[in-house]
C-alpha cells in the first residue's frame, strides 16, 4: 500500500469507483486519487473503526459473525467482501472479492 494500489470504492449511494490508494511516507496518512482530479487525504490517526461487511444477492451480512446454518465459507464464496475505514464525521468502503485480500488491507 505504500506504493499506491488501485481498489474499488463503494460510495456513499452505493455505486463503485476505481480510485488509487496510498500510505503515505510519513505512515500516516493515506491519500485517494479519485481520477477526477481531486486527491483527499485522510489521516490515520482519525480512524475510529474498522470493521468487514459481506454484500451476498443483494443482502448484506457483518462478517464478523455467522449467520443461522450457513457455513462462513459459503457467506463468502460470490460475495463482495466491503472492509470499511470509519471516520469521525465519513465511512469509506473498499471492495474485494476474495477473503485474504480483504484480510491484508485490514492488517
Amino acid at each position: 500500500l505504500h506504493t499506491g494500489m488501485y481498489l474499488t470504492q463503494l460510495t456513499s449511494n452505493r455505486d463503485y469507483a476505481d480510485i488509487h490508494c496510498q500510505l503515505m511516507d510519513d505512515l500516516q496518512t493515506l491519500k485517494l486519487d479519485q481520477s477526477n482530479g481531486r486527491i483527499i487525504e485522510f489521516p490515520l490517526s482519525g480512524v475510529s473503526k474498522v470493521y468487514r461487511i459481506v454484500k451476498k444477492d443483494d443482502s448484506w451480512y457483518n462478517a464478523g459473525y455467522l449467520y443461522g446454518t450457513m457455513p462462513i465459507a459459503a457467506l463468502f464464496q460470490g460475495s463482495e467482501l466491503i472492509v470499511v475505514v470509519e471516520f469521525m464525521k465519513r465511512k469509506l468502503g473498499f471492495v474485494f472479492d476474495d477473503v485474504a485480500a480483504s484480510q491484508r488491507f485490514m492488517l
